[in-house]
This record gives structure tokens, sequence and C-alpha cells, in this order.
């Protein structure tokens, strides 16, 4: 759990950080995915997440046998990285970003008490959405990554839904190594605690050979084109 947190750390420093982290050997590679999250009112469209986790896999065992969770260390708008990863074969399985409160989005009230009178403001902090890919969204991101290589996972659209009782294995499973217990806790105590859990729900996850050219034109000449781990697409 601590490692996890570390890397979670680091990620937000490298949120839309520019250029993308050096290579730190000949042994290791990246994983590249672009998300769309739909909230369950979502009047705006999709929104991109801060932070994407991967899943190390053993093909052809159960996902929930594996523990090695990783995490995007880089992004431009949608598009996610894991620069430095082993070579292995990944899966995602959550995303996860953070709401900050609108200025002046406070509240307060005032009551007599004794001769004088009370007054009370509230402030509301920033709102944590985490959100756990079900086993069919990873199923669709499984991608077998060498020394090297950028691998891509797809352009992955899921909604969110707040239906925690009907979370399959991977999704517990997941919940269990990043955020313990939070499959668990009711609405009530989300909007107590500012921090809500979401079950991902596949809407389309395109990783077609034409999406993965285009992810490949336009990472090389954006976020990658001066960057050591260009001739990795």
């Amino acid at each position: 759990m601590k490692k996890i947190l570390l890397l979670l750390s680091f990620a937000y420093l490298s949120h839309c950080a520019s250029p993308p982290p050096v290579k730190t050997s000949n042994d290791v590679g990246a994983l590249a995915i672009s998300v769309g999250l739909y909230a369950p009112v979502a009047l705006m469209g999709a929104k991109a997440p801060e932070v994407v986790y991967f899943l190390k896999v053993n093909p052809g065992k159960p996902f929930t046998d594996s523990k090695e969770v990783i995490v995007s260390n880089y992004s431009n708008g949608d598009r996610f990285y894991a620069f430095n990863a082993k070579p292995g074969t990944y899966v995602a399985i959550a995303a996860f970003y953070k709401v900050s409160a609108a200025p002046g989005g406070g509240s307060s009230s005032s009551s007599n008490v004794g001769g004088g009178t009370l007054s009370v403001s509230v402030q509301p902090g920033p709102t944590d959405y985490i959100t756990f890919f079900s086993e069919q969204i990873a199923q669709t991101t499984l991608t077998e990554m060498k020394a090297g290589q950028v691998a891509y996972m797809g352009n992955l659209t899921a909604d969110m839904s707040l239906s925690l009782e009907k979370a399959d294995k991977l999704q517990t499973h997941s919940s269990n190594l990043i955020k313990p217990g939070a499959l668990s806790s009711s609405l009530g105590k989300s909007m107590l605690s500012g921090s809500y859990n979401y079950l991902g729900i596949l809407k389309k996850n395109d990783n077609s050979e034409a999406a993965k050219k285009e992810f490949k034109e336009t990472s090389s000449s954006k976020e990658l084109e001066e960057s050591e781990w260009k001739k990795g697409l």
C-alpha cells in the first residue's frame, strides 16, 4: 500500500509535466491508454481522470491472482502513460481524479447563544473520485509490453456507477489493493468524507489498428516528439 501511495504522489507531480520521465534502463518499457469517464449525471460529457492504475498479470491465470499495481506517471489530456514499467502483461484496473472546491462555495449560519450570536462557517474541501474497472474493461485492455516498447491499450470510455453491490471479483480485488473498504462505503459516508467510489462499466474501448495508428501519430508529434521514448511507438 505504501508503494502505491508513493507512486500516486509522484503521478500528481508528473500530471501534465513536460518532458516525459527519462528512460531508466534498456530493460523497461511503457504503457499508454486514453481514458474518458462518464459520471452518473454527465452534463459535460466524458472527463479525463488524473491517474490510471494498472495491474501486472500472469497470462492464462485469473487477474485476481495478481497483486502488483503500478500507477501512471505522466499524462497529456486524456492520454496516460506508465513509463519505466517492467516488461510483462498488464490490464487497466482503476482511475482517479480530484475536484477542488469552488471559491466561495461554502456556507454559514448564525444562532443565538446566551446573550450573543454564534456564527459557523463551513468551507467544503476537495472531493476525490476513484473508479474501479470491471473485468470486462480489463479484458479489453489486456496488453503485453516488451522492453523498449510503448504499448497502447486503447481509447477507453466507461460509465461510473454507484451500484457498488454489483462489483465483480476484479473490482473487489482492485479495491482491496488500492483502497481497502472502498466498496463497503455508503453514499452517506462518501458525502461526509468527500471521497466517492464508483464501478467502471464499459462503454467502449477502441484498440483497433486505426486507433493505434492515430495514437502513434498524435503522441509522436506532441508529448513524445523530442523524447527517447518515441522510438518505442
